[in-house]
């Protein structure tokens, strides 16, 4: 279903917030003057991805620096700062998930997310 989100269009390019519509959390993204939303969670361990840094098109995990691409929440690099082994393991059993992605849809200057 199609929601309103309510002062997305303040968003100023290279930045990201979170926002929580119909109990959903989720990450505004505004990377080159488009708007992107994942999950705002991280798939290793739940931290919430809107404290850590967006660079480029990626999302930079505040707590185990696992990148995630703003375009489709497909893991970039999982857990780069852990031993090899696990990170390998992990990915094995699939714990390197992908965020959920959202489409965006801009209708007269106001910024639509489908959940």
């Amino acid at each position: 279903m199609q929601r309103k989100i309510p002062g997305a269009n303040k968003l100023k390019s290279g930045k990201m917030k979170e926002f929580k519509i119909d109990g959903i959390s989720f990450l505004l993204i505004r990377h080159k003057e488009k708007f992107y939303a994942t999950g705002n969670k991280c798939t290793h361990l739940g931290c919430k991805l809107a404290k850590g840094t967006l660079k480029d098109n990626h999302i930079i995990c505040p707590c185990h620096g696992s990148t995630f691409d703003i375009t489709n929440g497909k893991p970039t690099k999982w857990i780069p700062g852990w031993p090899k082994f696990i990170g390998s393991l992990t990915k094995s059993i699939g714990l390197a998930r992908s965020l959920p992605s959202y489409k965006i849809e801009i209708k007269n200057d106001d910024v639509y997310i489908d959940l």
